[in-house]
């Protein structure tokens, strides 16, 4: 869990004392689920008041984009921490390279003539790029051009082409990750997902 912390914003007190009262947004965010293609982050919208008094707020969370809205009241006295804008989820594609994506909390307070400025907490968080993966193609004894390697990444679906290898005395019978057929197998026309670099063998049957 990360935590981004915003400056204090002022507010002030109807009989126009100059003690200031100051409170503060804060966002927490982390990543709640995570597959090869994409990133899911859950983001809170907290506000934290510094002086003794009972105040209302409105609170908005907007991640890249998306924005969320909620009420709180803290209690009186110092150090209260309460939630305006319980936990919201948005989920990023992956892409070739990284990207970022902006996660925003604000804070007003609303507490009649006790008011004050909007009061920020702003995350960038990153979103990784895709991994890179290679699907090659090996004869296995056939003759002829193997397909041409697939460059593609982890978790991205990808079809199996067509080819024109022979052997003589057998019949091409597919792929397989393993040149003795001990391993997963593939038809030409279906799909493979590749959890990493991996070289299809060509399987022959007599």
């Amino acid at each position: 869990m990360a935590t981004v912390y915003s400056g204090y914003s002022k507010g002030w007190k109807p009989s126009g004392s100059d003690i200031y009262k100051k409170y503060r947004a804060r966002v927490d965010y982390s990543v709640s689920a995570e597959t090869p293609t994409t990133i899911t982050y859950r983001a809170i919208l907290y506000v934290n008041i510094n002086s003794s008094v009972t105040a209302l707020y409105s609170g908005t969370l907007n991640i890249s984009g998306t924005s969320y809205t909620g009420s709180c009241k803290t209690a009186f006295g110092e150090g209260n921490t309460v939630t305006c804008v319980s936990a919201k989820t948005k989920t990023f594609a992956k892409g070739a390279t990284a990207t970022t994506a902006t996660i925003k909390g604000s804070v007003k307070s609303s507490n009649g003539s006790w008011t004050g400025a909007s009061v920020v907490a702003t995350a960038t968080v990153t979103i990784p790029a895709l991994a890179p993966a290679t699907i090659t193609f090996n004869a296995n004894d056939g003759l002829g051009t193997v397909p041409t390697a697939i460059s593609t990444y982890v978790g991205v679906a990808n079809t199996i082409p067509s080819n024109s290898l022979t052997r003589t005395g057998y019949t091409f019978n597919g792929w397989n990750t393993a040149s003795d057929g001990s391993g997963t197998a593939y038809a030409t026309g279906s799909t493979i997902t590749p959890t990493g670099d991996v070289t299809l063998y060509a399987q022959w049957q007599t």
